[in-house]
C-alpha cells in the first residue's frame, strides 16, 4: 500500500482509458450512525447530536469535506457519462431534508443520473425526506431492517422500527414509484437454530410488503464460529425462497441473465423482475471488498467507516482507498496494474511498488467470504 497525492488520483482518472462497454459508478459515504450495532463491521463513526464536539465534526463532514471532495472531482465526474449513484454508510438519513437537497446540488448532472440508489434506517426516516429525494430521481431505497424481532435487534444495540410502522413507511413510498428493499440478518438474539425461524418470519413479512427484493445474510461472528449454522441459513433462505409464490431466488436469475456475470449473494427477487432488468435497471452498482472480485469501475468519495469501506476501483487496474485526515482527503494504493496504466503521461512511478496483480489477500478474501456468503 501506498500513498498517492490528490492530482495523481484525478489524473489517472481524467487520463483513464475507457472502452466503450465500461460502466462508470459514484459511491457517496455517509459515515455517521447513531448507536454502533454490535454485528456491523463496517462501524460508522458515533454521532450524538447533544455534543457539540459531535456536531461539529458532522458539520464539518457534510459542510465542507465531502462537497470540497465532489468540487475536487467535478471534472471527472463530467467526463463520462454516470450509471448509478449510490448513497452508503454509516446511516446517510442522518442527512435532513434540506442537507439532503445541498449534497445532492452539489453532484454534477445528478439528476440526470438514471440510477439513484441510498441505504436508509427505517427508524429515522421522515416523509420530507422521502419526498425531496423523490423530487431528485431516486430509484432505489434499501431499508436497513435486520429484524422486526425486536428482542433480536436490541440485543445488539440497534434502534428498533416495527413492522407496522415499517408497512406505513413502504406503502407511502410506493406511491413515488420508487423500488424498495429490506436486508434481513439471521443470527441476531439466540446464536442458534432457533434465529432461523425468526429470520424466516421476518422474510415472509417483506414478501408480504410486496418489496422487490431482499438481502439475506447471517451474522458473520456466529458463521465464521459455526460454519453448519452458515450452511442452515444459506439452504434454509433457497428452501423459503424457491418455494414462494412470488419471488425469485437471485441465483437462479442471474443464472439466466444474458449479461456480464458477477457473483450473486443471497437474494430474494419479486417476479416479474428479470435477472437483466436487476442488474441494468435496479442495482447495476456492484462493489467488492475484495479487488479480484471488482467488475465495475467506481469512484467512491467520502470517509471511510472500516474494513476499506471507500474504496474506488478499475477492474484489473487500480484499487485504491480514500480516508480524512484532519479533515482533508488521503488515499492510498492498494493495488495497481502498472502495464494497463503506465502509458498516462500523469502517472509516477511509486518509491514504493503497491502490492503486484495477483490473488487478493488471504485476510481480505477471508473477509469476504464471511460477509457475503455467496450461494
Amino acid at each position: 500500500m501506498r500513498r498517492a497525492s490528490l492530482e495523481e488520483i484525478k489524473n489517472l482518472w481524467l487520463n483513464k482509458q475507457w472502452k466503450d462497454d465500461d460502466d462508470f459508478h459514484l459511491y457517496i459515504s455517509s459515515p455517521f450512525c447513531r448507536v454502533a450495532c454490535s454485528y456491523c463491521v463496517y462501524k460508522g463513526k458515533l454521532i450524538n447530536f447533544r455534543n457539540e464536539d459531535d456536531v461539529k465534526q458532522f458539520n464539518n463532514y457534510y459542510y465542507n469535506f465531502l462537497p470540497n471532495l465532489i468540487d475536487e472531482f467535478a471534472e471527472v465526474i463530467k467526463s463520462r457519462k454516470l450509471d448509478s449513484v449510490y448513497f452508503g454508510g454509516g446511516t446517510p438519513n442522518l442527512m435532513s431534508a434540506e442537507l439532503m437537497r445541498e449534497i445532492f446540488d452539489r453532484i454534477p448532472g445528478f439528476k440526470d443520473i438514471p440510477i439513484k440508489g441510498i441505504d436508509l434506517n427505517p427508524a429515522y426516516i421522515t416523509k420530507e425526506q422521502i419526498d425531496v429525494m423523490h423530487e431528485y430521481g431516486f430509484t432505489l431505497f434499501c431499508w436497513g431492517v435486520q429484524s422486526f424481532n425486536k428482542d433480536s435487534v436490541k440485543h445488539h444495540k440497534r434502534s428498533y422500527v416495527s413492522y407496522e410502522r415499517f408497512k406505513e413507511i413502504v406503502e407511502y413510498t410506493k406511491t413515488k414509484g420508487i423500488y424498495q428493499s429490506a436486508d434481513l440478518i439471521c443470527y441476531l438474539h439466540k446464536y442458534n437454530t432457533e434465529d432461523v425461524q425468526i429470520y424466516l418470519d421476518d422474510l415472509q413479512k417483506c414478501m408480504d410488503l410486496d418489496l422487490d427484493f431482499a438481502t439475506m445474510a447471517a451474522d458473520f461472528h456466529t458463521v465464521a464460529s459455526d460454519q453448519n449454522l452458515g450452511d442452515l441459513f444459506v439452504e434454509a433462505s433457497k428452501d423459503f425462497v424457491r418455494n414462494s409464490e412470488n419471488y425469485n431466488l437471485e441465483l437462479d436469475l442471474i443464472n439466466g441473465a444474458e449479461i456480464s456475470p458477477r457473483k450473486p449473494i443471497t437474494r430474494a427477487i419479486r417476479k416479474g423482475i428479470t435477472g437483466k432488468q436487476f442488474l441494468t435497471e435496479i442495482l447495476s452498482y456492484f462493489g467488492s471488498n475484495d479487488f479480484p472480485e471488482a467488475i465495475s469501475n467506481i469512484l467512491a468519495l467520502g470517509d471511510d467507516t472500516s474494513m476499506y469501506e471507500i474504496m474506488s476501483y478499475w477492474p484489473r487496474e487500480l484499487f485504491y482507498i480514500t480516508k480524512r485526515l484532519n479533515n482533508e482527503p488521503a488515499f492510498y494504493v492498494i493495488y495497481e496494474n502498472i502495464q494497463s496504466i503506465n502509458n498516462i503521461e500523469s502517472y509516477q512511478e511509486p518509491a514504493k511498488p503497491a502490492r503486484k496483480a495477483g490473488p487478493a489477500p488471504s485476510n481480505m478474501a477471508n473477509l469476504r467470504k464471511m460477509l457475503n456468503l455467496n450461494i
